[in-house]
């Protein structure tokens, strides 16, 4: 089975529950945000964290457990896995308590800041920025 990283943002208690199910399926589970991220595992009303954030801005899956678990209902896949549309939460928690609900949540333009200038006081701030961005 191919390897499939699933990035967990979820406390500790979750990432031992996650990678157990993980590797049922021959998938990996990490508490670190890479480019090599194909999926985010996410409870329906849980707390946007920096790596929910990266992923739905980089068009990464936010999965439930029920997409591990009908994922290992079957001994093999050929083709598509299970969608991940009908596993994802439904609603994020916000800083400030208020709830997303992420059907209603559409990707920004790419232009969005397009009509802004950024003024950098510090070489440090510009390379931590251009890390950021070309990462």
């Amino acid at each position: 089975m191919p390897q499939v990283p699933i990035h967990i943002h979820a406390p500790k208690a979750q990432l031992a529950e996650v990678t157990a199910a993980a590797a049922r399926i021959g998938a990996s589970a990490t508490a670190e945000w890479s480019s090599t991220i194909t999926h985010c595992f996410a409870s329906n009303g849980a707390a946007v964290t920096p790596a929910v954030v990266a992923a739905m801005l980089s068009k990464v899956p936010l999965v439930q457990q029920s997409w591990l678990e009908a994922v290992a209902q079957k001994r093999a896949w050929e083709g598509q896995l299970p969608a991940e549309d009908s596993h994802a939460p439904r609603q994020l928690q916000l800083h400030n308590g208020t709830l997303l609900e992420l059907a209603s949540w559409h990707m920004p333009p790419q232009d969005l800041l397009s009509s802004y200038h950024f003024v950098m006081d510090s070489r440090q701030w510009v390379g931590a920025w251009a890390s950021c961005v070309h990462a």
